[in-house]
């Protein structure tokens, strides 16, 4: 059974680190100093509005642009991953719409709205506008390179929005979007562009939005943990153990993670900016690594049987992991997705060795703990630690299942359309971590039975402290 544990953690460390969240912005701010493309990309619901500022240098004479824009709508999440990063293919995207552009990506039908008109530039601040309503073209996809789209494959379309009229586009269904802007003139021409990108809920985009939910409910549900564990600490003060302390801490390291990320998300949808990345990676690895510990302590035995040079041992894998974990989480957030595959493989794997190490200590010591109290005939404290094996092995299962799901949905396909899973990635673990929480205040609850029943003596011959129930003097 130990075995079979331990190759079910390490499929879970493994898998854990082979889905990326992308995190997305609402705002952009760019510098426009040459005739290229900008591309802007993003999953938004239907009726999110786009706007576009464009202000001109005040040192620049009076200047005549062409300005093209084109927003594209993709039925695959991932087509437009790496397209912001790279001229050529905004620019084809562009000029060839119907044109599928990354190989692996296939879909029947290509939906787009694209304009083209001039408007003077002479120092001065301007919105793009659209006065008419937009009604975007929807053909046939053009699978081969090489082919010409044709005209007679053009279908009806029946779909009409008004615009509002400081917005230049709005979104026709729920989706992944890029919108793509070229501006041109014959003189040397430098502007700043802003585009936001205005959503029904906000400037969050449609794959993050349930995180905001989730994590305002997860704030609530730790807070109901923490107010709970005070009360069970208040109504046994006399009889608590150093494990209480930790459970505690971990509980408010998880209120102020969640609040964080929530604050994160809040922002992201009040701004439309990612800011701060850092400092939440930082936490939430904190958050993650006190988790792992506590485990390994109540595994250990803590209350039961008592390491006796272990500690530094527990609190140096805590770092480590914390260590490789911030690495990794800065690394995901502050690049694009394109540029993350090789920085992203040298510090994952570290970080899967630790958390491999970390479930083979956990499964070693709570083998080693139950032998002892099976040997100490301590048939209460091995219930304890049969149910909290149980619901780590449960845990693994269902880990296993989940993640194996998000990877065949997500991962091993070349088209991802079922976009609104993503969120899944990252909630996934935030789940499993308050459901580990919540068995271990469960199992390890203070009461008045935590001192009274447990007598420790030093074992020369071991490197533990054995603890055995006190006999109870008014038993015969």
């Amino acid at each position: 059974m130990v075995e079979i544990t331990f190759l079910m953690l390490f499929a879970v460390a493994c898998i854990s680190n082979s889905i990326a969240f992308i995190q997305q912005k609402g705002v952009w701010h760019v510098t426009y100093e040459k005739d290229q493309p900008l591309g802007f990309s993003n999953t938004m619901y239907n009726g999110t509005n786009i706007s576009v500022k464009i202000s001109c240098r005040p040192e620049m004479n009076y200047t005549r642009l062409k300005i093209t824009w084109l927003m594209r709508y993709s039925e695959c999440a991932n087509e437009y991953e790496s397209a912001e990063r790279y001229d050529f293919l905004l620019r084809f995207y562009l000029e060839q719409p119907l044109y599928l552009q990354v190989h692996g990506i296939e879909y029947k039908n290509i939906e787009y709205i694209k304009r083209s008109y001039e408007h003077g530039c002479n120092g001065s601040s301007f919105q793009l506008q659209d006065c008419m309503e937009s009604t975007p073209v929807i053909a046939n996809a053009v699978q081969d390179y090489y082919a010409r789209p044709s005209e007679e494959k053009l279908a009806p379309v029946k779909l009409s929005m008004k615009i509002d009229p400081f917005n230049v586009v709005k979104t026709w269904k729920d989706g992944s979007y890029i919108f793509i802007l070229l501006l041109e003139a014959s003189d040397d021409f430098q502007a700043n562009v802003t585009v936001q990108m205005l959503g029904p809920y906000g400037y969050i985009s449609a794959v993050e939005w349930p995180l905001l939910v989730f994590y305002g409910v997860m704030g609530l549900i730790y807070i109901v943990y923490g107010l709970v564990w005070i009360v069970l600490l208040a109504c046994n003060r006399r009889d608590l153990l150093s494990v209480h302390y930790w459970i505690g801490g971990v509980i408010f390291i998880g209120i102020i993670e969640k609040a964080v990320l929530f604050e994160k998300y809040q922002r992201i949808n009040y701004t439309g900016e990612l800011e701060a990345l850092i400092v939440t990676e930082i936490i939430s690895w904190f958050n993650r690594a006190t988790v792992r510990m506590l485990v390994i302590s109540v595994s250990m035995g803590f209350g039961i049987v008592k390491p006796r040079s272990t500690l530094c041992k527990v609190f140096c894998i805590g770092l480590l992991y914390f260590v490789a974990g911030t690495v990794e989480g800065c690394i995901k957030s502050l690049n694009p997705k394109s540029d993350q595959d090789k920085m992203e493989l040298l510090v994952a794997v570290p970080l899967v060795c630790i958390d491999v190490y970390i479930c083979g200590l956990i499964l070693c010591s709570l083998h080693q703990t139950t032998r002892t109290l099976q040997v100490q005939e301590n048939k209460v404290k091995l219930s304890i630690f049969k149910l909290f094996t149980l619901a780590l092995i449960f845990l693994g299962l269902a880990a296993i299942v989940l993640l194996t799901w998000l990877i065949v949905r997500i991962i091993i396909i070349d088209c991802v359309k079922n976009w609104k899973i993503l969120w899944l990635d990252e909630a996934i673990w935030q789940l499993f971590n308050s459901i580990i929480l919540m068995v271990i205040m469960i199992l390890w609850r203070p009461t008045a039975d935590n001192q009274s029943d447990l007598t420790c003596h030093d074992n020369s011959s071991h490197e533990l402290l054995i603890c055995q129930p006190t006999p109870n003097p008014n038993t015969p």
